[in-house]
């Protein structure tokens, strides 16, 4: 169904498939399953727009308590949502649909706050613009995510991650403030941040070390401001990895534009952590009093952690040793 001029006064449209190439003005609660946006919309003030699937290259207006709803939508180049109303990436849709994600494509701008309770990627070559708040929000269905898949997010405002994950590789023009998890890559990779970072209470950081090679096959943070350290610390080692570390390699995980201050709940300066997968240890040293710089955070001296059967075997053997040497005397 083709749109040029019209306003719509309904609860719910079902089905179909809707396209507007022209203005359409939204006056109150409003779902749609398929809608293309070429042209303008407009949502009166306390005004509620669904939109289950779809795509934009044009204009939405969201006025003031007025509610844009987006679940499996894709933000082309040229997608404008203004106004004083909130954008939210919501849960809402069919469960053969899967997850809700929003996909920003090509260069995109939000003035209005945006709330973020799904699966937002910002794919390589794109550019989200954000001019509100931007907030990562929880449902009892799950956490939210942020994808940078090779894109850039711009943020004149803190970004604000209560809960959920920021992955990926990419970069960030703006500060963070982190409740959730950070974790670079899908697979080993790099996020550059352009700002500020905190670490809360809450926080886990994923790094994963699989190669030697920074950003490529272990994870590396860049951080141009101030970043300061709380929560967790968590490490991986993919690829069996372990088979080749030996204790005079160094990783260095995360540079920041100043000394790290805080510290990580699970690992302090100069402290020893082991993987999560219990495949390796490594000395973590972070801020003042490290052995290296202290905006940096470095893991050092790693070495593998015996398996159980080997370990029992090299106790045993141990133990054998000691037994006949006593004997012998």
């Amino acid at each position: 169904m083709e749109f040029g001029q019209y306003k719509w006064q309904f609860s719910r449209v079902p089905g179909g498939v809707f396209n507007n190439a022209g203005n359409v003005a939204v006056s109150y609660a409003s779902l749609l399953t398929t809608f293309h946006n070429s042209g303008n919309v407009n949502v009166s003030p306390n005004g509620s727009l669904g939109v289950f699937r779809g795509s934009s290259s044009g204009t939405f207006d969201v006025g003031a308590s007025a509610e844009l709803l987006l679940a499996h939508q894709t933000l082309n180049t040229g997608t404008l949502i203004t106004g004083t109303g909130t954008t939210r990436i919501e849960l809402f849709g069919y469960s053969y649909e899967g997850p809700s994600k929003v996909t920003v494509a090509g260069d995109t701008t939000i003035n209005t706050n945006l709330d973020n309770y799904a699966t937002l990627v910002v794919q390589a070559g794109a550019t989200l613009t954000l001019n509100g708040t931007f907030t990562h929000q929880r449902r009892a269905s799950g956490e939210a995510t942020t994808q940078l898949s090779g894109g850039t997010i711009t943020s004149a405002k803190v970004l604000n991650f209560q809960s959920g994950s920021l992955v990926g590789s990419g970069t960030i023009n703006g500060s963070v403030s982190n409740n959730g998890t950070i974790s670079p890559g899908t697979s080993p990779g790099t996020i550059t941040i352009n700002g500020n970072v905190s670490l809360l209470s809450n926080s886990k950081l994923v790094m994963e070390i699989g190669g030697l090679t920074q950003g490529k096959q272990y994870d590396y943070l860049s951080v141009s401001g101030l970043v300061s350290l709380d929560g967790v610390l968590e490490l991986h080692m993919p690829n069996d990895f372990e088979q080749q570390i030996d204790p005079d390699l160094v990783f260095t995980l995360f540079t920041s534009g100043d000394v790290l201050t805080g510290a990580f709940d699970n690992i302090a300066n100069g402290g020893r952590l082991v993987t999560a997968d219990g495949k390796a240890s490594f000395q973590v040293n972070y801020g003042a009093g490290s052995l290296f710089d202290p905006d940096d955070l470095v893991l050092s001296d790693p070495h593998v952690v015996p398996e159980p059967v080997s370990l029992v075997l090299f106790i045993g053997g141990s133990m054998l040793v000691g037994l006949v040497s006593s004997r012998r005397r």
